[in-house]
């Protein structure tokens, strides 16, 4: 990140970062650039509709809640290919959506496949090991 705009760098490895979920909040909060890679965790996570060892831009941070009235950390995350996207708990086609959450965060009702998608935090931490 640094090499690509001239601003200072900072990063992370989630599991061992305290308030790691916060960090990314302020970020955001800043407009800053964020950036997050998955790691070659040796299981295929096409599956999942990711890409081992790749990288993605973080585009939002989002505490809501949920229809349950449960909180819930949401990262909205893009494939800088486009396309080919999470399809877990809080992708386009995710049943955890309701009308007020999709109008709130700005997720259209239709799927689309522009590699923009939303993830929950807990699976985020799953498969990702740097911001």
């Amino acid at each position: 990140m640094r090499d690509l705009t001239g601003a200072p760098a900072f990063e992370h490895v989630i599991e061992k970062t305290e308030d790691i979920f916060e960090k990314i909040l302020e970020a955001d909060s800043k407009n800053w650039c964020i950036a997050s890679g998955t790691g070659d965790l040796g299981e295929n996570l096409e599956d999942l509709g990711l890409v081992a060892g790749h990288a993605y831009g973080i585009i939002s941070a989002a505490t809501v809640e949920d229809a349950d009235g449960n909180e819930v950390k949401l990262l909205k995350m893009r494939n800088p290919w486009g396309k080919f996207e999470w399809n877990g708990d809080w992708g386009d086609s995710s049943d955890k959506w309701t009308p007020e959450l999709r109008e709130q965060l700005g997720q259209p009702e239709e799927a689309q496949d522009d590699g923009a998608f939303w993830i929950n935090f807990e699976d985020y931490k799953n498969y990702f090991g740097r911001v």
